[in-house]
């Protein structure tokens, strides 16, 4: 599939209207091998929806990929663009210096382009979008730092740039930053005013969510003004609008449970809280057993479902894990569904998803019933723990010794009429030779200790 220019620039307006789709056609113009100009434009759409809507770090990562790709092009209208939704990026990610550093650098290239456009058309003005969409950019980053005397001058410019060129959607967004930063000051008449007028030039505009964005930042300032009702109506509308789109806004039940405990609804606020918590808790609970269920089929548990239940009522506890270990056989809690390989198995699987948990994890019987392939697979994903925590696994599978970082055998003997349990690491021939004992019982087979070197250097190469 080929896009063209005009095509790829629709991802741009999507970032905020429909942040989702902007995100999945930006992955597919990726995927199908674009011109520099085309990947550009779609690392910047994905930038923009993961510095807003996800991880900000990946959104970074995407945003510079976006500028390399700008620079390639020689297009100074696209790197100042790039540029300047990057500097926005890095200050959230608390990169004060650099963020600042690349939105002046984006400003200095946005006016000379301006100023050769000018010069280009007999001294006639140029249009000075691109410089008024860099001093939006500046004006957020600045709101966010605080600086709220420095961020209104440049939305202040920005905003008369913008109405000059008759850009509607961008115009609206700033009056939505400069609303933001009159409310920072406490000047709430002009902020209501600018979120009115902002909210209308998004809906005209066909920009829902932005215009959702201005009816709930409405709320905020009739909340600062004491105005308590007409904060109620306009986060209740505010509430159905995304749930239309939707978008879940968790701010939005925040600012309504600050309204109804400052109305002395206080009941009503823990109640709104607490179905908020569960809703997160629900929607998340399918997915992380979709996922779990994923690993436990790389694990040797073809067939297994992981359920996750939330309870109804309160914050959804107790969350529960229910396991059908087997084909045919019923989903029930974890502790009476698996036997303790499975268990081992199971919690290593969920483990591995969220990656979370303490710094120690000690896995036996993690191997029992598992062979060849799958025992492979089960030490890799024990590995895979391993790179993040310290993992200690008892195990009787030269598949998944063999993966380890450090192996330590583990004999008793007897001595002077006692049990004596040794522990020691084996390493170089030693743990070639433990291993060749795992795998046939016979260390000096010369067919095992060579399996077991090919182990080594399948587990450990690169």
């Amino acid at each position: 599939m080929t896009i063209g220019p005009r095509d790829v620039d629709a991802l741009l307006p999507l970032t905020f209207s429909r942040p989702g789709e902007a995100l999945a056609k930006a992955r597919a113009v990726l995927a199908g091998r674009p011109g520099p100009y085309d990947a550009s434009v779609a690392h910047q759409a994905a930038g923009i929806v993961l510095r807003e809507f996800g991880d900000v770090e990946a959104g970074v990562r995407e945003l510079r990929a976006a500028l390399r790709l700008a620079r390639r092009i020689s297009s100074a209208e696209r790197e100042a663009d790039v540029l300047a939704t990057l500097g926005v990026a890095l200050i959230y990610t608390g990169k004060t210096t650099a963020g600042l550093a690349a939105l002046d650098q984006a400003l200095d290239q946005a006016q000379a382009l301006n100023q050769s456009q000018s010069q280009a058309q007999g001294g006639r003005r140029s249009s000075g979008v691109l410089v008024a969409r860099v001093l939006l950019r500046r004006g957020i980053a600045l709101w966010t730092l605080g600086r709220y005397a420095a961020a209104l001058d440049d939305l202040r410019q920005a905003v008369v740039g913008l109405r000059r060129a008759g850009d509607l959607l961008w115009t609206a967004r700033a009056l939505n930053a400069r609303a933001m930063a009159y409310l920072a000051v406490g000047s709430t008449s002009r902020a209501d005013a600018d979120f009115a007028t902002a909210g209308q030039l998004s809906a005209d505009s066909g920009q829902e969510l932005e215009a959702v964005y201005a009816l709930h930042n409405r709320g905020l300032t009739a909340f600062a003004s004491g105005d308590l009702t007409s904060a109620l109506s306009h986060l209740d509308a505010a509430t159905s609008h995304y749930r239309t789109l939707q978008v879940s806004i968790p701010p939005l039940i925040i600012d309504r449970c600050a309204v109804l405990l400052a109305a002395g609804l206080a009941r009503a606020a823990l109640a709104e809280a607490e179905a908020a918590v569960r809703s997160v808790r629900a929607r998340a609970a399918g997915e992380l057993g979709r996922l779990v269920g994923e690993r436990l089929a790389s694990l040797a548990m073809a067939g297994a479902r992981l359920e996750v239940r939330v309870a109804p009522g309160g914050t959804g506890e107790p969350v529960e894990l229910a396991l059908g270990a087997n084909v045919g056989e019923p989903v029930q809690p974890l502790a009476r569904a698996a036997s303790g390989g499975e268990l081992a198995r199971a919690m290593l699987a969920i483990r591995l998803v969220g990656l979370g948990g303490p710094q120690t994890m000690v896995f036996d019987e993690v191997d029992a019933g598992v062979g060849g392939a799958a025992a492979l697979a089960l030490g890799e994903a024990l590995h895979e723990v391993g790179r993040q925590r310290q993992v200690l696994v008892v195990t009787h599978l030269a598949q998944v010794a063999s993966q380890a970082d450090a192996q330590i055998s583990v004999v008793k003997q007897e001595s002077r009429g006692r049990t004596v349990t040794t522990a020691l690491t084996v390493s170089g021939e030693d743990r070639v030779t433990e291993l060749s004992r795992m795998l046939s019982g016979h260390p000096g087979s010369d067919v095992a200790r060579a399996h077991a070197r090919e182990l080594l250097g399948v587990s450990h190469a690169g």
